[in-house]
């Protein structure tokens, strides 16, 4: 059993914004695998995708809950599906790299990411992490919360398929049991 959990905004206002990138990933990793589309899943407060890859159960969840309430959503498909924290592999926005920057975490802190402190109060910090960098020279002039609420600029979205193409490479890792180097940070080429 693996589940790989996007973090996100639900709402059609929020779809495009640097926050959904986790949902824009699984999204991505979808429509380029062939999958099923996303669906209610077993709570409401989550939406998913399965297949059965390397002869085990893989789930892509979207929780549909506001970020701040991601864990909930999380902790039911845990408890439906008796997996661990470790079977987790949460994608999410991450501030404090600069875009086109990728960062892979086992445990740790929410690093003041509410979605992120939400999954970890409701299932502990047991989990890998792919943290998706959306900072850029203008971030500072913006309060973070109206900052990562804001779309991408042109610019990025031209190149929002390569981080997709490498978040949809770490999926395969992880659900094929690849070792994720832990604290590996990378800028992806042609992205800065």
């Amino acid at each position: 059993m693996k589940l790989v959990i996007g973090l996100g905004n639900i709402g059609k206002q929020y779809s495009k914004t640097r926050h959904n990138i986790g949902f824009m990933s699984l999204d991505y990793f979808v429509d380029i695998n062939h999958w099923d589309s996303f669906k209610s899943g077993p709570d409401k407060r989550v939406d998913i995708a399965e297949e059965t890859d390397h002869h085990q159960k893989v789930i892509l969840a979207k929780p549909q809950t506001m970020m701040n309430d991601s864990g909930m959503g999380v902790q039911a498909l845990l408890r439906f599906y008796k997996a661990k924290p470790a079977d987790v592999l949460l994608i999410y926005d991450e501030l404090a790299l600069p875009f086109g920057s990728v960062r892979i975490r086992e445990g740790g802190s929410s690093a003041g990411h509410n979605g992120v402190e939400s999954v970890i109060q409701n299932i502990g910090d047991g989990f890998v992490r792919l943290r998706l960098g959306i900072a850029n020279k203008d971030a500072e002039k913006f309060d973070n919360k109206d900052f990562v609420l804001a779309r991408f600029s042109e610019a990025e979205e031209e190149k929002l398929t390569h981080i997709f193409d490498y978040a949809n490479h770490v999926i395969h890792q992880f659900i094929g049991g690849e070792h994720l180097e832990p604290h590996t940070e990378r800028t992806l080429p042609n992205l800065i």
